[in-house]
């Protein structure tokens, strides 16, 4: 029966090929996603630290020193073969349960279309106020509901790499005063100040729109759910350099006065699903929206990270 995987199971390099030697190879190997998976072995006749040290750098998962015993090889490649058996199972369930999730968030778009279009015929049609205001909660709900799932099918696409990031230049003053204006009704229910600081130098921005304005959302949505009342929210945007990419670009800082997030969890913050521990606050879950952001900036070749709003709060830097 023909393999659906043509890539070999196991790989036995030489540390002394002529040209490029087996460490060197096992390192490019390494690096390639396609192939990183596969275990490899390395067979030297050196049998110091350091050449050890250095194989384990490039990515070697054992050893085997020369001469060679065909007892040991055979015990070493059975011992690989197990564990790439338990990796390939893993994987398809791993793939499996990708693919059903993203079936099941795709289906419920049409259920949650639905609310949302009975809820619209509701509010034309309804007088009393008590009643519209029960629809108006519905309507909000399943437009958070329709966000969600949005945020969702979009992190699957990029997850596999399948998203066209489609590139325009954008006035930052316009993106940023749409997503003060998209925030105000919240803020000011909470008594909030939100506002943009945006210099005159600031360069257009060159980024996907929609995929651009879906960040800034998400953090600015974000920094109202876990800062205090009474405060303030910032959105700064200026020209950042960056030599590594030619002309720098536009550096975005969405500045809040909450309780802040403790260092320790400064990257957990990105993963899907996170839920960290507060002191002020308890368990929150956060991950959803910040892994979404980290997702679509990584993929316009950028960088979000997060550091303290001195005296206190949380300051997250997206560089596209």
């Amino acid at each position: 029966m023909e393999r659906a995987d043509p890539s070999p199971d196991l790989l036995l390099l030489d540390m002394m090929m002529p040209g490029m030697d087996g460490m060197e190879l096992c390192r490019i190997i390494k690096e390639n996603k396609l192939w990183q998976h596969i275990p490899i072995i390395l067979v030297t006749a050196l049998d110091s630290k350091e050449d050890l040290r250095r194989g384990l750098l490039a990515g070697a998962d054992d050893f085997l020193s020369k001469p060679v015993s065909g007892i040991e090889l055979r015990a070493r490649v059975r011992s690989m073969l197990r564990i790439k058996s338990q990796y390939d199972t893993l994987q398809n369930i791993l793939t499996l349960r990708e693919e059903l999730a993203n079936m099941v968030v795709h289906d419920m778009r049409s259920p949650i279309c639905a609310i949302l279009g009975y809820s619209d015929f509701l509010r034309r049609n309804l007088s009393d106020p008590r009643d519209l205001e029960d629809v108006e909660k519905i309507r909000k709900e399943a437009k958070r509901i329709n966000l969600y799932l949005s945020d969702l099918l979009l992190m699957a696409k990029m997850e596999s790499e399948k998203l066209i990031i489609n590139r325009g230049e954008i006035p930052v003053p316009d993106l940023v005063d749409k997503v003060i204006r998209n925030h105000a009704v919240l803020a000011e229910v909470r008594n909030i100040t939100l506002r943009g600081d945006i210099p005159g130098d600031v360069p257009a921005l060159f980024a996907d729109g929609n995929l651009a304005l879906k960040v800034l959302n998400n953090l600015v949505s974000n920094a109202i759910k876990y800062t205090d009342d009474d405060s303030e929210i910032v959105v700064r945007a200026a020209r950042a350099v960056d030599s590594s990419r030619g002309g720098g670009g536009v550096l975005f800082a969405v500045e809040d006065q909450g309780p802040g997030i403790p260092e320790e969890y400064r990257e957990a913050v990105f993963d899907k699903f996170k839920v960290i521990e507060n002191e002020n606050q308890g368990m929150r879950q956060i991950g959803l929206g910040l892994a979404f952001c980290k997702l679509a900036v990584e993929a316009h070749g950028g960088t979000i990270t997060l550091e303290d709003n001195t005296p206190h709060g949380s300051r997250f830097l997206v560089q596209f």
